[in-house]
């Protein structure tokens, strides 16, 4: 068996934090099942400026026909289908391929006119492909209501390739005397960083001992670092730039409380909030999107309306003021819910629902 993963991002060592979750899924396809072969087509780097970004979906598109028009797939495998959906139209012209989508954020939530425009190109996908993968049943809805011709049997539910087992670390541990609190997003419009920020610029006024670290890098970086110098937060705040998958369970270990803030409606599931729980670490995040199927308010976090940094504020204050008890009682909480989404279960499952006769392939 031939399976071609198709991606609009992709880990490299530049960009070792970009599409993370896509490699896993496709490294899991090849260790588990057996005679497979994988290929892909994908963008690995981030653009600059425009005319790199051009020159990146120019390739990605000429790749995807290429790879299309003259080998011989079994399984096309295309994350992201909004994305890729322009040179897959083009390609179903004279071939037939195999689709698997799986589905992400502005494939069905668009929050530009580009976005838009390429649902739209993408819709005919759905009536011909295989199978349709969403991160999370708020997604599996939001297709349904899209696409209701879609037969429900088709769609399954997976965590984008779940939590690796480097991430899990129990604790019982309480809180450091200085409160620890963590931020893992792209800063960029939406995640909810500016919402953060004023959170702990109000426990700075109320003379809360508190650290917080930033990890992640985007196109609104320099916007936050000069809100961090406006509200007076260099000495409270370390920003760390974008940290490869590998450093992140270290990053966790350190932690108190993370702050998931997320303004984002086509938030489909929010891994990172998961890997979190993973490593014990109880979650604030916003009531939105794919955040309340793994986080219940007071067992394992505790949930807020995007954009109030009042509520967030409070909450963080209500977490560092419950008693040991009742804090380690939540980080095991966190733990036990991240248990369900580990990476090797979650990509068995996946297996086993597309390929239910796997034994037999060669």
């Amino acid at each position: 068996m031939r399976i071609l993963t198709i991606a609009n991002l992709y880990p490299s060592k530049k960009n070792p934090e970009f599409g993370t979750f896509i490699k896993i899924i496709e490294d899991g396809i090849k260790d588990n099942l057996p005679g497979v072969k994988t290929d892909h087509v994908v963008i690995d780097n981030k653009p600059k400026n425009i005319v790199s970004k051009l020159f990146n979906y120019s390739r990605f598109y000429a790749g995807i026909l290429s790879k299309l028009l003259f080998r011989k797939y079994d399984i096309v495998y295309v994350h992201m289908i909004s994305f890729a959906a322009p040179a897959l139209r083009l390609a179903r012209l004279l071939t037939k391929p195999n689709l698997i989508l799986n589905l992400h954020g502005n494939d069905l939530i668009p929050t530009l006119t580009t976005h838009k425009w390429l649902k739209k190109i993408s819709s005919p996908l759905y009536d011909c492909c295989r199978n349709v993968i969403v991160p999370s049943d708020y997604f599996k809805n939001i297709v349904l209501d899209n696409y209701p011709n879609l037969p429900e049997n088709r769609i399954i539910v997976s965590p984008s390739g779940g939590v690796q087992s480097s991430f899990f670390r129990k604790s019982n541990s309480v809180r450091k005397p200085t409160l620890q609190i963590g931020f893992v997003s792209r800063i960029a419009k939406g995640k909810g960083w500016d919402t953060f920020i004023k959170a702990l610029d109000r426990l700075k006024k109320e003379g809360i001992d508190f650290h917080a670290s930033i990890a992640g890098n985007g196109d609104m970086e320099n916007v936050m670092r000069d809100m961090v110098t406006e509200y007076g937060l260099k000495n409270y705040v370390s920003i760390l730039g974008a940290l490869s998958h590998k450093e992140l369970p270290d990053f966790f270990s350190k932690l108190d409380v993370f702050v998931f803030p997320s303004e984002n409606k086509g938030e489909s599931l929010g891994l990172v909030g998961i890997e979190a729980m993973a490593g014990s670490v109880p979650v604030i995040g916003s009531n939105i999107g794919g955040i309340p199927t793994y986080l219940k308010d007071s067992y394992n976090g505790f949930l807020f309306d995007p954009g109030n940094d009042l509520q967030l504020f409070n909450l963080l204050i209500k977490i560092r003021n419950l008693p040991d008890y009742q804090y380690i009682s939540m980080k095991q909480n966190a733990y036990l819910s991240a248990l369900g989404y580990e990476s090797s279960a979650v990509i068995n499952s996946l297996l086993d629902r597309l390929f239910p006769h796997a034994d037999t392939i060669s």
